[in-house]
């Protein structure tokens, strides 16, 4: 069946399985029945990037300090931020590496749908909402002699188009959930916090909060960008034991409302 919809899902801070997605895809799937079969499906994982480096340190460590859960989840879920923003300006580092995975899943999405310019559903979580950011506002900011990230050497692609849809002219529509991109921009005054620019008329943006989620926040406030661009609704997510504390932040992949949220974008796009 042809294709009518790319939808990508990219992941939070922390150590992620490799299937953190099949939530949210097995139930979107069951939403659409037949009509999956016009979705082009893709994860971004990429953790693989930082994890690594993060378990050698702890590992270097274990034996020198107490409480070694509690400093795994600290390395493991700001380490990432941390070392993203870090290495922003480092040819080949961890920021560069990740954006690669992102422009390569891109790529291959635009091959296996037969080279077409389809519109894109991203559902972006926790981290992924500052990488997927930053990705797009590297890849469509002026070209003053400033590049970061993958754009700072642009690899080869087999066409213009090929690199327009890489650069996500076609997003349709952003869900962010959990989104902690306040938490890299608010130490900036308020006319200071520039979203990223719309990249098609038809362009929607909508973040998902829960308000017991400490790593999750509105954007609107942010700025008067943010609030021209961006709708935040709050939600309720997790159960009896995450649900009215810090554990909502992981719960927003198995949830039924953003499931219908998301299924009924992607059949939005397909029209």
């Amino acid at each position: 069946m042809t294709k009518k919809v790319i939808f990508i899902t990219i992941h939070g801070m922390g150590e992620v399985d490799d299937n953190y997605y099949l939530d949210m895809k097995t139930g979107v799937k069951a939403r659409l029945k037949t009509k999956w079969d016009n979705v082009e499906f893709r994860a971004i994982q990429y953790q693989r990037v930082l994890q690594p480096n993060e378990d050698q340190y702890l590992g270097a460590v274990q034996n020198l300090v107490s409480g070694h859960w509690l400093r795994k989840l600290m390395i493991n879920g700001f380490a990432d931020a941390g070392s993203l923003e870090y290495s922003r300006s480092t040819p080949g580092g961890p920021y560069q590496q990740v954006q690669k995975i992102i422009f390569d899943e891109l790529g291959s999405a635009y091959g296996a749908v037969g080279k077409s310019a389809l519109p894109v559903v991203f559902l972006a979580h926790s981290l992924g909402c500052e990488v997927l950011s930053n990705y797009i506002w590297d890849g469509n900011k002026p070209d003053d002699g400033k590049k970061h990230g993958v754009w700072f050497d642009v690899p080869e692609t087999g066409s213009a188009g090929d690199l327009e849809f890489r650069k996500l002219k076609t997003l349709r529509t952003l869900v962010t959930t959990g989104c902690n991109i306040p938490v890299f921009t608010t130490g900036l005054a308020y006319k200071e916090r520039y979203p990223i620019k719309r990249p098609n008329d038809k362009f929607v943006w909508e973040n998902y909060y829960d308000k017991d989620d400490v790593l999750g926040y509105p954007l609107q406030q942010l700025s008067e960008g943010y609030k021209s661009l961006v709708k935040d609704v709050p939600v309720s997510v997790g159960n009896l034991f995450s649900g009215w504390n810090p554990m909502s932040h992981t719960t927003y992949w198995e949830n039924s409302h953003i499931q219908d949220i998301v299924a009924n974008h992607l059949l939005d796009a397909m029209k």
